[in-house]
């Protein structure tokens, strides 16, 4: 069944090409964060408000940060597999104005995220792994890779959380190191 709610997504995405290094691989970029003496632990925090489980959030020292929070109406549902569908529309405020998104929570811990519109790509993230995934726009749809580092969610008769935090890869180069932080409400039932 089909309930409207209310959607608050939180966004991070740092550049990793801005660097002093450019690293060719996820595994390299983590090998000269400790050759520089500067391990994960010293520059991830957990956050026990604003985020789900025992997820870890990006500090702002990392470079490039692209910080963006959208409030948004839209529709979660069940489906008879157990899948939970949280949809909306993005605005400008993301950068993708006129794209329908959708969170796809599987009931196996993986998600997959699906674009429509400008932009067009699924994402599937699953925790410890790596997958390729097509994002497209202007009518190309290049293959990236995605690097699960934390995944979790939360998901409640009335409300749930999603928490991703990934790297993405283009042609082996890690260009970006994102965070996603998404809440529901349900407010009614849809239509």
């Amino acid at each position: 069944m089909k309930k409207s709610c209310k959607i608050e997504v939180k966004s991070v995405r740092r550049s990793i090409l801005e660097q002093e290094f450019s690293p060719n691989t996820a595994e390299e970029f983590w090998d000269q964060v400790e050759a520089d003496g500067v391990l994960p632990e010293e520059f991830f925090e957990p956050d026990s408000t604003d985020r789900c489980g025992d997820a870890l959030y990006m500090e702002p020292e990392l470079p490039d940060p692209n910080e963006s929070v959208l409030n948004a109406f839209g529709i979660v549902e069940k489906t008879p597999d157990g899948t939970v569908r949280v949809s909306y529309e993005d605005s400008e405020i993301t950068g993708l104005a006129g794209c329908l998104t959708t969170f796809c929570i599987v009931p196996d811990g993986s998600v997959v995220l699906l674009r429509r519109g400008e932009v067009r790509t699924c994402m599937i993230f699953r925790r410890g792994t790596r997958q390729c995934c097509e994002y497209g726009t202007d009518g190309t749809m290049p293959t990236v890779t995605l690097h699960t580092h934390a995944l979790e969610s939360e998901i409640g008769e009335s409300a749930g959380k999603l928490f991703a935090e990934y790297s993405v890869e283009i042609r082996g180069t890690v260009v970006e190191r994102n965070v996603i932080d998404l809440s529901f409400w349900i407010i009614e039932e849809a239509e």
